[in-house]
């Protein structure tokens, strides 16, 4: 899982004003700007995906269970909020690093395989049911290393290249985008919510 929290960092009158957390309407008002600053954070995170990544699917939207969540704080219990997924193949993007396979190798698809509409691998190219006895997939050694080959009309094509390993360079910028947000966001939510806090209280 990838998690950003969100934690307060005003300045002197700011911190003063937070020392009295005792009071019912600074504590609400601490949770609904903490709220609204992770929702600013995931809305940038989910802006930025589709600019960087070509988007399979929509596992990435909020309702869904891999998707781009909050946990919203609550002034009763827990002045904390957070930003988070459940995305676990995005953790090597966030920190960049090597992709290692569970097996020998890594199978990197060609142009030559089919998608669905949404873009995903459709089931009957994976590189397991391309070698069932109907699709006649072969393993053959090139230049460039080996590749599942895979004969359409009596022409074989490169359907996956086989690497041991595959570098992946750090590019979600999961962190780096919630705390730029949280610097920019949250001092301007949180008077916004200290103002609509009191006038609920009168």
């Amino acid at each position: 899982m990838i998690r950003s929290t969100i934690t307060i960092d005003g300045g002197k009158k700011l911190d003063k004003l937070l020392a009295n957390l005792a009071n019912k309407q600074v504590r609400f008002a601490v949770a609904k700007s903490l709220t609204v600053t992770a929702q600013d954070a995931q809305a940038a995170v989910l802006s930025d995906l589709p600019k960087k990544y070509t988007l399979r699917g929509k596992w990435y939207q909020p309702r869904n269970y891999m998707g781009i969540k909050i946990t919203m704080a609550n002034y009763k219990r827990e002045l904390t909020s957070a930003v988070h997924t459940r995305a676990d193949w995005m953790v090597l993007h966030e920190t960049g690093g090597i992709k290692r396979p569970d097996g020998r190798h890594l199978a990197i698809p060609t142009s030559a395989v089919r998608r669905t509409s949404t873009g995903k691998i459709r089931t009957d190219q994976r590189p397991r049911n391309l070698f069932d006895k109907k699709a006649g997939a072969f393993i053959s050694d090139t230049r460039g290393g080996p590749a599942i080959f895979l004969k359409v009309r009596g022409v074989a094509r490169a359907m996956y290249w086989l690497e041991p390993r595959g570098r992946i360079r750090k590019s979600f910028g999961f962190h780096d985008t919630t705390e730029k947000i949280v610097r920019r966001r949250w001092v301007a939510n949180f008077r916004m919510a200290l103002r609509d806090a009191i006038r609920s209280s009168r």
